[in-house]
């Protein structure tokens, strides 16, 4: 599916994301912020533009954002993705895409991280299911969807998309992805029935730098809890916030440049690392909602 668009993606695996950078730095092109690595975590995506401008290159490390990626940094998801890819024809040129059943699964888990606001998404995921939908082996997906702990948002999508745009998957794909009645119903009470406007996503959407579903300040916080309890890297998730919250003093000193002195205490850098994500949420929100920056009316 190829419509017009303002960057390019490309996939790659999180163990060649030095070189990926480099190689785009060649070219002229630089990351945007983004928020530090903490201890444990992986890359999602990056996105690199240009001083002069035009397009700029989302590189994905991590499509389904899954934040915690298998302990071989996903190089197995990798090799199946690139085993099942497909070729499509651009400008003369035949580049890999995902295969059907792997662009369903990025567009779905896409659609739910961007809290279902884009409507070109949608737009893929209708004409994916039109041309390709009978053809996709749903058991396999469902299977690994249940693996990686996403089937629940999977699921949602497909809800989501049959009430907005009367989509209708085939039954193999319901079946296959229906996760239990618990997930099922946090899931509907985060992102509900009625999508809302695009133009109240800054008052209704999750926050950036928390990990998704689970920011304290967005909506659905206490069901986003609840689901990432019930899932089993719900320990590791734990850690993780309580790392965003109060990293150890060894990433604070690493992150920020400082040597062990008496004025890089752990309250001076702390203070510091708060003062830096503030500052990060503020680019990422003008740079991914420029919504928010219009005067109301």
């Amino acid at each position: 599916v190829l419509r017009e668009h303002l960057d390019v993606d490309l996939l790659a695996p999180a163990a060649a994301a030095e070189t990926v950078g480099r190689v785009l730095g060649d070219h002229g092109y630089a990351p945007a912020p983004q928020p530090p690595l903490y201890p444990g975590e992986r890359p999602a995506t990056i996105d690199y533009r240009r001083v002069d401008g035009g397009w700029h290159i989302d590189v994905a490390y991590d499509p389904l954002r899954l934040f915690w990626l298998p302990a071989d940094d996903g190089t197995a998801l990798f090799d199946g993705w690139w085993a099942r890819r497909q070729h499509v024809a651009v400008g003369g040129c035949e580049l890999p895409t995902l295969g059907p059943a792997d662009q369903f699964a990025h567009l779905a888990r896409h659609l739910q991280f961007h809290d279902y606001f884009r409507v070109n998404s949608f737009l893929d995921l209708l004409l994916l299911l039109r041309d390709h939908g009978s053809g996709i082996d749903w058991e396999a997906v469902g299977g690994e969807a249940r693996g990686l702990g996403i089937g629940g948002g999977l699921y949602r999508t497909l809800e989501l998309a049959r009430g907005a745009y009367d989509l209708e998957a085939p039954p193999e794909a319901w079946r296959a992805l229906r996760p239990r009645a618990a997930v099922r119903l946090l899931h509907r009470r985060i992102w509900e029935d009625a999508l809302p406007a695009v133009q109240l996503r800054p008052a209704v959407a999750g926050r950036p730098i928390v990990p998704r579903f689970l920011s304290l300040r967005g909506p659905g916080s206490l069901s986003g809890a609840a689901l990432h309890m019930l899932d089993r890297r719900r320990w590791r998730t734990l850690r993780y916030l309580a790392h965003r919250v109060a990293p150890p003093i060894a990433w604070l000193r690493a992150t920020y440049g400082e040597e062990p002195t008496p004025a890089s205490s752990f309250a001076v850098l702390l203070r510091r690392h708060w003062q830096a994500m503030r500052r990060l949420r503020g680019e990422i929100r003008a740079r991914d909602d420029p919504a928010s920056a219009l005067p109301a009316g």
